[in-house]
C-alpha cells in the first residue's frame, strides 16, 4: 500500500476529540489499527447509540479493504486513505467524508431506480 502526503485540496482533517493523541508516537502500521472502512448504511446505523468493538469488527473493514489503495499522512500521522471510486479513480477519503464506490441508474419505464454505494473512513 502506498503512502502519500496530505494536501489541502483533500479536505479538512477532522478527528474526534483526543483521537490524534492516540496516534502520536505510533508507527504507521500501528496507527492503521485505529481506522476502519465502513459502508455508509452500516455507519449511519451505528452512529445512533454506542459503537462497540464487536459492532466495528463485524460491520467494517480494515484498511486492507480491496478498494483502499493508499494511506494519506500529515506530520507522521495518518489523516486519510486513498479509495478507488466508482470510476476506478483513486480519491482521498478523510474521516467524516464519503466516497461513492458504486453508482447505477436505470429507467425501466416506471421511473428511475438508482443505487449508490459509499464508504467512509471512521476512527475507532
Amino acid at each position: 500500500m502506498k503512502t502519500i502526503n496530505y494536501e489541502p485540496p483533500f479536505g479538512t482533517v477532522q478527528f474526534p476529540d483526543g483521537f490524534a493523541e492516540k496516534l502520536n508516537g505510533k508507527t504507521i502500521e500501528e496507527q492503521m489499527q485505529f481506522f476502519r472502512i465502513a459502508m455508509m448504511d452500516i455507519y449511519s446505523q451505528s452512529s445512533y447509540g454506542e459503537v462497540t468493538d464487536e459492532h466495528i469488527l463485524k460491520n467494517t473493514y480494515s484498511l486492507a479493504y480491496s478498494r483502499c489503495k493508499g494511506i494519506i499522512v500529515k506530520d507522521g500521522i495518518i489523516v486519510g486513505v486513498l479509495i478507488t471510486d466508482f470510476t476506478d479513480r483513486e480519491v482521498p477519503c478523510l474521516p467524516y467524508y464519503a466516497v461513492t464506490t458504486y453508482y447505477a441508474s436505470d429507467n425501466d419505464g416506471a421511473g428511475y431506480k438508482e443505487r449508490r454505494d459509499s464508504v467512509q473512513l471512521i476512527c475507532v
